[in-house]
């Protein structure tokens, strides 16, 4: 998938008023790129391609496969502000946090009443970056009891693809409803419990403070 660039010879207060999204391009031998994208197409290809493809950067004609490192959102708005692209070595494994998502129905949840509780919402994995999936299914029609869970382990992606996260950790899991109310309830009182001897010592540490 193509992404068109521009070098960057305006100031960034400017492009941005003119639609455009400030980068940068550097890399492994790769001289470092200011560079100017359109904000509508970048939007666009994100959602059809995923953060975690290779991409063709087309800079003013020059071609060059890239990743998105990282990109910097508008708190407000939650739109790209800045774009990092990097160069990877396409023979060398990179790291990588890759979204979960959760597929099928679970029949403890639909036949048994349970509540289905979602532990991790991303895996870390390390892979070439051609390999790097964009997301990571987890299929929940296996949990068929109260109590099932699915685990880091559990998973499998062949040799392409090592899961860094601990394999004994739960992805998601089925508990019964009453026992996530309780929960919930049991982490509601240790909050309030922490303010309350919060606001204990604070008399103290003022009475201390105003001593010195």
């Amino acid at each position: 998938m193509k992404i068109q660039a521009k070098i960057r010879k305006e100031k960034v207060k400017k492009l941005r008023k003119q639609g455009l999204i400030p980068a940068v391009l550097y890399g492994k031998g790769e001289e470092n790129l200011l560079l100017a994208v359109d904000k509508k197409e970048f939007i666009k290809k994100i959602r059809e391609g995923g953060l975690h493809s290779i991409y063709t950067l087309d800079i003013d004609g020059t071609e060059k496969q890239v990743i998105i490192k990282d990109i910097q959102r508008d708190p407000a708005l939650n739109e790209p502000e800045h774009i990092d692209f990097y160069k990877p070595d396409l023979l060398k494994k990179i790291k990588s946090e890759v979204e979960i998502v959760f597929v099928g129905e679970s029949p403890a949840v639909k036949n048994l009443g349970g509540t289905l509780v979602k532990v991790m919402n991303t895996l870390t994995i390390k892979s070439l970056p051609q390999d790097c999936p964009n997301r990571i299914e987890v299929d929940i029609s296996k949990l068929e009891k109260i109590g099932d869970y699915i685990k880091v382990g559990d998973l499998n992606f062949g040799d392409k693809i090592e899961i860094l996260d601990n394999k004994d950790n739960i992805i998601v899991q089925v508990k019964a409803a009453e026992n996530v109310e309780e929960e919930l309830a049991k982490e509601v009182e240790e909050d309030v419990s922490k303010v309350e001897r919060v606001e204990t010592k604070k008399p103290k540490e003022e009475e201390e403070a105003s001593n010195e």
